[in-house]
């Protein structure tokens, strides 16, 4: 499977969706974890990392290794272990890592927030400023005001994500425009 298999299957799963309803056997072959997963997936193809030690990231790096955290919940880590074996990339490698105290974190590319509690987040922003790691909210209150970049929408929502780009620039991570369009854009005081 690539990547291109990867966004077909997503566009398929949500054309039936929108066009047959939820309820729809076709529809109910992904649920919503399957799709999330997807999205965290394909969330690396729309983010640019400025990292310096980065200098050529991350499609021309040999042995680079993006990874995935999971904070809290840990109900997507098998999906998307499932999905980045499945997609590997030409120069690089996937690791997942699942997280439950702020102190763990040492390194990651993107941290996915599920099942926390808003001061638990707040925490983990404070240990995790600056290190460049693009925070993915589950549905989280407030995710995107308190300085999460990314927070997924429930279902019934118009857009399935809302995004804080004032957060992402805060920690050097530049999202696609593409990206954008997709999302309720959110400023950090709204």
């Amino acid at each position: 499977m690539n990547y291109k298999y990867i966004k077909y299957k997503l566009l398929v799963v949500l054309f039936i969706i929108v066009f047959f309803g939820k309820n729809s056997s076709l529809a109910q072959k992904y649920d919503e974890n399957d799709i999330k997963a997807v999205y965290l997936y394909n969330f690396s193809n729309f983010v640019s990392w400025t990292k310096p030690t980065y200098k050529i990231w991350p499609n021309q790096q040999p042995n680079f290794k993006f990874v995935i955290g999971i904070f809290g919940e840990n109900h997507l880590v098998k999906i998307l272990e499932n999905v980045t074996k499945q997609n590997k990339k030409q120069y690089y490698t996937w690791e997942i890592r699942h997280y439950t105290k702020a102190e763990e974190i040492d390194s990651c590319n993107m941290l996915f927030f599920s099942g926390v509690k808003t001061s638990e987040v707040i925490k983990v922003f404070k240990h995790i400023k600056g290190k460049q790691i693009l925070t993915v909210g589950d549905n989280i209150a407030n995710f995107c005001h308190i300085g999460g970049i990314i927070n997924f929408l429930p279902a019934s929502s118009a857009k399935p994500f809302e995004i804080n780009n004032k957060a992402a620039l805060n920690e050097r991570l530049k999202i696609s425009p593409k990206l954008l369009r997709l999302a309720e854009i959110i400023e950090k005081n709204e």
